[in-house]
């Protein structure tokens, strides 16, 4: 078999059909030694080739998160919120969601009043440990005062109607 050893890593590549696989999409994960060898010539660096120790630290707790998103699906934004912070009630808490569902504002994926430039900063921010740059934290300012504003002119609605 042909084989290859990465010079960042301690594995070992090895192809059972002499470097001749097939590498697509679809087939990608069936053999490391063609595909890795498929990277160097387009280009790729050794250097970019994670050690076990690196690939553990970067995907460390993944399949973790997907679960409890899974979980959780359905349930309120907060709902534990107050078990774990401690500066709520979850009497509160359930007080705080009514209002937000009342508001008919509690919907999750509302992003149609922010800049297109702001929501990519902010993706930057969540998946790269990068820092908001001045100018988003302005525009999330900006954006997050103006729907507390309608936020509060719909609780005043309410409750000057339930009065």
């Amino acid at each position: 078999p042909s084989c290859a050893l990465p010079p960042t890593t301690n594995a070992t590549y090895c192809c059972v059909r002499d470097g001749s696989c097939e590498v697509s999409l679809k087939t990608r994960k069936n053999c490391q030694f063609c595909r890795y060898k498929l990277c160097l010539a387009c280009g790729m660096k050794t250097t970019w080739v994670l050690t076990g120790e690196e690939r553990k630290q970067k995907f460390e707790g993944r399949g973790k998160r997907k679960r409890n998103s899974e979980d959780q699906e359905g349930e309120n934004i907060d709902g534990n919120l107050a078990t774990v912070s401690g500066f709520i009630t979850e009497e509160e808490m359930l007080e705080v969601n009514d209002l937000l569902k009342t508001s008919g504002y509690f919907e999750m994926s509302k992003v149609n009043d922010m800049e297109t430039s702001l929501i990519r900063d902010i993706i930057r921010m969540i998946a790269f440990s990068h820092r908001l740059p001045t100018t988003g934290q302005k525009q999330l300012k900006d954006v997050l005062g103006k729907r507390f504003r309608k936020i509060d002119q719909k609780i005043e609605r309410v409750s000057v109607a339930v009065l």
